[in-house]
């Protein structure tokens, strides 16, 4: 199963945007997980951001850098512990970091992408 849901980020963050915001992704997920074991699902890939890292400026990271601080960051640690609470039910689980592409101008370098 993949999971994709959660609602645009766009917008004033207000507390009732917040709520939504929150409910659509973690709220949203454990609904899911507590559907799984009567789906016959072995595999949940259930999307997160790289907001968990929150904002670190143009500092280099990987999977492995620490969590960051902040709201989103906040949304994305319960959102990703939402998802791996699928485990309890023999679920694969995988949690893929999507990053919003926010300038045109600030791309990787072309020797660093592979074919």
């Amino acid at each position: 199963m993949v999971n994709l849901a959660g609602e645009s980020c766009q917008g004033l963050w207000t507390a009732a945007k917040k709520k939504s915001i929150r409910a659509s992704r973690v709220d949203l997920t454990h609904s899911l997980v507590a559907a799984l074991p009567h789906c016959g699902v072995r595999v949940l890939v259930s999307a997160s951001t790289t907001g968990i890292y929150g904002n670190r400026g143009d500092d280099l990271l990987s999977e492995t850098a620490a969590r960051g601080t902040g709201f989103l960051a906040d949304v994305c640690q319960e959102w990703e512990d939402a998802a791996l609470s699928a485990k309890r039910h023999g679920v694969r689980v995988t949690l893929p970091r999507i990053g919003f592409v926010l300038d045109a101008a600030r791309t990787f370098p072309t020797e660093s992408v592979r074919p």
